[in-house]
């Protein structure tokens, strides 16, 4: 990870940095197809059926020396170098047996107070939440989060396990990968409101992320902890989770705009965590009356908590986000559990 001379940052917007890293295995929709899975009802799992259901087109997928630990550090280089940063933040899903975040600070040589944020695909926002919840402590702080999470390893199987009559289509949404940010707090990035909510049906989404893998210091969210699925791998009930999103999450974001003091209409952009298609177009609908616009980053796949700040950057490489515009991030997962922030760029 370490290397000869300082990475420039991959996305740099009035200060604000941006670093990536997606693994070297990708996994197309053809490929899926050619594996003769079906759908829960029996139909064949086609790559137009993929698209249409999730809008995504690809995933990529971490190989054996690819660790959170290990791309968490590469998008944490190309986002820092090795400059001097406060505080390092890493949210991730799956517990280790060392501290992410003071690992890639210790690796990078850094020297910054970390933290571990377990929240599943609401980790972003929730590490934007905390900061704004202990703002004193943050101010004119510079801050390196850094989301990485490798849920392949631990999805249903459909190439293995075709025979089953559960090869849910969500099973095909996730992505391995990392993004990370720094900024400095209250001059790059200023967090005007934020909320956390459970959104209740805790049973609805299972994983095999135990306490006792957590290292501190971390915090976790919800406080109960995310219910273990008793397979090993992801389960969930995706019909329970679209209808708890679709109805609550909209909800939660106009209360932090009001919050905040704002109206809609100084909202540029609401960005969510991306889990699929129907997902954020439904939200889309749900927030069409208050002119609110939903940024849509699917095509690559679900990156659970990585998801918020890749769709950020790409907005800011496209220049559709600038410097002065406020947005809301609403990451929402596991838990049921879900953190909103308003900032400001």
């Amino acid at each position: 990870m370490n290397a000869e001379r300082l990475p420039s940052p991959e996305v740099d917007t009035d200060r604000i940095q941006f670093g990536f890293y997606w693994p070297k295995v990708v996994l197309e929709n053809d490929e899926i197809e050619r594996w003769n899975a079906t759908t829960a009802s029996g139909k064949p799992l086609t790559a137009e059926k993929i698209e249409e259901i999730t809008g995504i087109l690809r995933r990529y997928v971490a190989g054996p020396h690819e660790t959170a630990f290990f791309m968490g550090g590469v998008a944490a280089l190309h986002a820092n170098g090795h400059q001097k940063v406060d505080n390092i933040f890493v949210t991730t899903t799956y517990g280790t047996n060392e501290n992410i975040a003071k690992h890639i600070s210790d690796d990078l040589g850094l020297d910054a107070e970390p933290l571990d944020v377990y929240e599943a695909c609401a980790g972003f926002a929730g590490t934007l939440s905390y900061i704004k919840q202990n703002e004193g402590k943050f101010q004119n702080k510079d801050i390196l989060i850094v989301s990485t999470d490798t849920h392949q390893a631990n999805v249903f199987d459909l190439k293995k396990d075709e025979g089953q009559k559960d090869p849910a289509l969500s099973q095909t949404i996730f992505s391995d990968g990392a993004t990370a940010i720094k900024f400095k707090y209250g001059r790059d990035l200023r967090i005007l409101a934020a909320r956390d909510d459970e959104l209740g049906f805790a049973e609805a989404i299972k994983l095999d992320a135990k306490d006792q893998d957590r290292v501190q210091p971390y915090i976790v969210k919800p406080a109960a902890g995310i219910p273990i699925s008793e397979s090993g791998l992801i389960e969930q009930d995706g019909k329970t989770v679209f209808k708890a999103v679709s109805r609550k999450i909209p909800h939660l974001i106009l209360q932090a705009i009001q919050e905040a003091n704002l109206k809609a209409k100084d909202v540029k952009f609401v960005i969510p965590h991306q889990p699929s298609i129907r997902v954020l177009q439904r939200l889309q609908d749900e927030l069409s009356d208050q002119k609110l616009e939903v940024a849509f980053d699917i095509t690559d796949g679900n990156f659970s908590s990585a998801s918020i700040p890749k769709a950020m950057a790409t907005m800011m490489q496209s220049d559709d986000l600038r410097k002065g515009d406020i947005a809301v991030l609403a990451g929402f997962g596991a838990g049921l559990f879900a953190s909103v922030a308003v900032v400001q760029f």
